[in-house]
């Protein structure tokens, strides 16, 4: 069943976890537009679709891709089009990251 989507060991699941981390930040800090969010979208449902459903009970977790989800799902088409008018600048902590 995992072959499906496109994973062959828990390497390609981590590489599907950090690709949806990517869109996540990139859409966040850069880019709400909607062809971005839909993106995001498509990642983070097949992310925790195969944990939630394919992988019970080896210890992944989808919690925080879940609760991003559900951020992505709040803002709607309506709101990408009007954040995508604005440039949104990335505030840098001492930490030196988002």
């Amino acid at each position: 069943a995992l072959f499906r989507h496109g994973i062959y060991s828990s390497t390609h699941l981590l590489a599907l976890k950090y690709e949806a981390e990517l869109h996540y930040y990139y859409w966040r800090y850069y880019d709400r537009s909607e062809p971005r969010r839909g993106v995001l979208e498509r990642t983070l449902r097949e992310f925790c679709h195969i944990i939630e459903h394919m992988m019970g009970g080896t210890g992944w977790t989808a919690e925080k891709e879940q609760a991003r989800l559900d951020e992505v799902e709040a803002w709607g088409p309506a709101a990408c089009r009007d954040e995508s008018r604005r440039h949104t600048s990335v505030d840098v902590g001492a930490s030196g990251r988002p």
